[in-house]
């Protein structure tokens, strides 16, 4: 991530626990923990949740430019092309937090 100027804030989100906006021109990205945090469906240690959700917001930054690069390139709906790209940072989740203490 060493070509981005990345920001953290700490904001209400509304219903997301965290968030990615980015610039793809100007390599500018803000990464958002939500001052909400609870998910009454699931049972979960927050903590863990914590960092998961940070893991896949930096993983939603570091696909970005190539989810926008797919999309123009092979004109796919966006709507697909995000869906592929939360499957592969889920996978990446599963193995990096699950192999890492």
């Amino acid at each position: 991530m060493t070509d981005w100027d990345v920001y953290f804030s700490h904001i209400e989100l509304g219903d997301l626990k965290a968030q990615c906006k980015y610039d793809l021109v100007g390599r500018i990205a803000t990464l958002s923990l939500s001052t909400a945090y609870a998910d009454d469906i699931i049972d979960y240690t927050i903590e863990q949740d914590v960092k998961k959700s940070a893991f896949h917001e930096v993983c939603e930054l570091l696909l970005g430019p190539l989810e926008s690069m797919v999309e123009q390139r092979y004109a796919l709906g966006i709507d697909d092309v995000r869906e592929e790209t939360h499957r592969i940072i889920r996978r990446l989740e599963n193995f990096m937090l699950k192999v890492a203490p």
